[in-house]
């Protein structure tokens, strides 16, 4: 009834009044303004259902905005579905011509870029077949590549980076990343925050259907991982799955007071010298078997909110370092009521220069030798170095040796 009324009142000039909420209806997007310039490249981030393809469908003119507006300069590719306007009946090929037509291009202009569209998208053996035979992947490939071949001055790409396979989605990111140093424009909704750092200069968080934060990427990626690490340990299901874990977690018997790393005289943390962390913890309800596990990430990622059944083999193959008390000859038999302080010494600290996040648990058993989560500190922490590793975030200190025929030639390097 509202859609009819709307459509009626915009046909004969007579539209309705949006200053306020009809019954039932609410605001997907409040208050967003900003401006996207020449070869700027803009992430949006937000839990799903805060507005970011509604935003996208808003400036791609699928749908009309109840108050505001918006204003583009230049040519738009939309990148919302990928594949989604293609007519399944028709070839490849059909659709190449009907898909780019769609997009602004004449056919002249199809013409002359069709060759390269077929190479991109790697589908010269089946490009005279119906697309309903094309697997999706196949299908997504060629709407990409229809899609950057219309030379656009603004490209929407709306969460479909990870097209095809592995070399297909290198592919991708590196035309993407040429394309911007070329001028384009891109608008980027993405889930992947090392994707948003990598690619975009700057970032926006939606939150609530309004603009939490706005500013540089790195900037906005933390303060979203923090809010959704909030959130996740306000629901304690999401790193456990027996209710006496989520009891326990949730009647908070122990916190996290403090967790700081400093260097030597609790000055800079520097790769290749002693660094501590210290912890501050408060126990409420006394605790038997406590262990505290520490890991180390790079700055940015999504890695922990992981944290689920095999903790191991998640914690191994995303984490640069994981160190235990439990494991590592330190046991701690019981917590007492008050505070304590925990310190770990790394001697030397073996990570290259760079921003590190680290998690801190604190887990204790339960009667039955469960683990039960009784709290978790996420933070961040700098390593100043003055020597590179480059491609590493592991500071290895290090000696290169040449030997030859005559030892009095020999030389040493060391680092």
């Amino acid at each position: 009834m509202y859609g009819a009324r709307d459509i009626f009142g915009e046909l004969f000039g007579m539209p309705v009044a949006n200053d306020h909420l009809r019954k039932s209806e609410f605001w997907a997007l409040q208050d967003i303004t900003f401006e996207l310039r020449r070869g700027e490249a803009i992430g949006i981030v937000g839990r799903n259902g805060s507005g970011k393809t509604t935003l996208m469908r808003i400036i791609a003119g699928l749908i009309n905005p109840t108050k505001g507006k918006v204003v583009l300069n230049g040519r738009l590719a939309p990148m919302l579905a990928l594949g989604a306007g293609f007519n399944p009946i028709l070839t490849g090929r059909e659709n190449i011509y009907v898909n780019m037509s769609i997009l602004g291009l004449s056919k002249a202009e199809i013409d002359e870029r069709f060759d390269e569209v077929v190479a991109f998208s790697e589908i010269e053996d089946s490009l005279d077949a119906p697309v309903q035979n094309y697997s999706t992947g196949m299908t997504t490939r060629l709407g990409f590549a229809c899609a950057i071949h219309t030379s656009p001055d603004i490209l929407l790409v709306d969460e479909v980076m990870a097209v095809g396979d592995m070399a297909f989605q290198l592919k991708c990111q590196k035309r993407i990343r040429a394309m911007r140093d070329a001028g384009t424009s891109f608008l980027i909704v993405n889930h992947a925050p090392q994707l948003i750092v990598d690619t975009c200069q700057k970032a926006m968080y939606l939150k609530d259907s309004r603009c939490a934060i706005e500013g540089e990427s790195m900037e906005v990626i933390r303060q979203y991982e923090e809010d959704l690490r909030i959130g996740s340990v306000a629901k304690p299901s999401s790193y456990a799955s027996s209710a006496s874990e989520a009891a326990t977690h949730a009647s908070h018997a122990a916190k996290i007071v403090s967790c700081e790393w400093h260097g030597a005289d609790s000055g800079a943390v520097k790769a290749g010298e002693t660094a501590t962390l210290t912890i501050v913890i408060e126990t409420f309800v006394p605790q038997t078997a406590v262990s505290l596990m520490l890991r180390i990430d790079p700055a940015v990622g999504l890695q922990h909110l992981q944290w689920k059944e095999d903790r191991t083999a998640r914690a191994q193959a995303a984490s640069i370092l994981v160190a235990s008390t439990a494991t590592d000859g330190f046991p701690i038999a019981d917590m007492k009521l008050g505070v304590e302080t925990f310190h770990l010494e790394c001697s030397p600290l073996a990570l290259n220069g760079g921003e590190y996040r680290f998690l801190l648990w604190i887990f204790s058993s339960s009667p039955n030798k469960e683990s039960l989560l009784l709290d978790l500190h996420t933070g961040y922490f700098q390593v100043e170095s003055s020597e590179a590793m480059q491609g590493s975030n592991v500071f290895q200190p290090r000696q290169w040796k040449r030997s030859t025929s005559s030892p009095e030639s020999s030389s040493n390097v060391i680092i």
